[in-house]
């Protein structure tokens, strides 16, 4: 369940974002657009932000949350190696909440696998996957950043599609924005 007061639609090279906040914490980010990403999608020149649709504030004058959080994830995408500072909210069962921290600790440019993850965690791959697709923050809690042990994985529960083309994208941005030398860049 998403409790918000304050909601924007943001246009990102990801596609459409829905940013959800109460005023106190971001609550839920959600991708609204199908649309796949690509290579010619990092062109930053190209890429344009811009607000599609504002709901109970405005742009200029709205909640500062949101406008912090749009300037980090902007970081993100055209700076590199941007670690999210922002009051998170994210609703979950204690186990979730679990899974969301530690992918929180996964650094820039790292990637792990589920299941040395769940061994981290004392539990299982299959759990630590669930978890990661039910995470209400993509990008600023990195579950993009847990791989399967012989590929890439899934990605809000597919493991196909333009929702994996997604994963994909930030997998790459943050391995060619990283300075994290090429042989480290596997597991954590």
């Amino acid at each position: 369940m998403i409790s918000s007061v304050s909601h924007l639609f943001r246009q990102t090279p990801l596609g459409l974002l829905q940013i959800f906040s109460d005023g106190n914490v971001i609550t839920a980010i959600q991708f609204i657009s199908t649309a796949t990403v690509g290579e010619d999608d990092i062109n930053k020149e190209r890429i344009q932000f811009e607000v599609k649709k504002v709901n109970d504030f405005d742009a200029e004058n709205g909640n500062a949350l949101i406008q912090l959080t749009i300037e980090q994830i902007k970081s993100y995408l055209f700076k590199g190696g941007q670690q999210f500072s922002l009051p998170l909210g994210a609703e979950g069962t204690a186990f979730q909440k679990r899974v969301w921290q530690a992918l929180q600790q996964i650094p820039y440019g790292h990637t792990i696998t589920y299941g040395k993850l769940a061994e981290q965690l004392n539990s299982s791959a299959r759990a630590v996957g669930n978890a990661c697709r039910r995470n209400p923050i993509p990008v600023i809690i990195p579950c993009h950043r847990v791989i399967a042990s012989n590929g890439i994985g899934g990605y809000s529960g597919a493991t196909s599609g333009y929702l994996i083309n997604r994963k994909q994208f930030l997998l790459n941005l943050e391995q060619a924005q990283s300075s994290v030398p090429q042989e480290q860049l596997t597991l954590c």
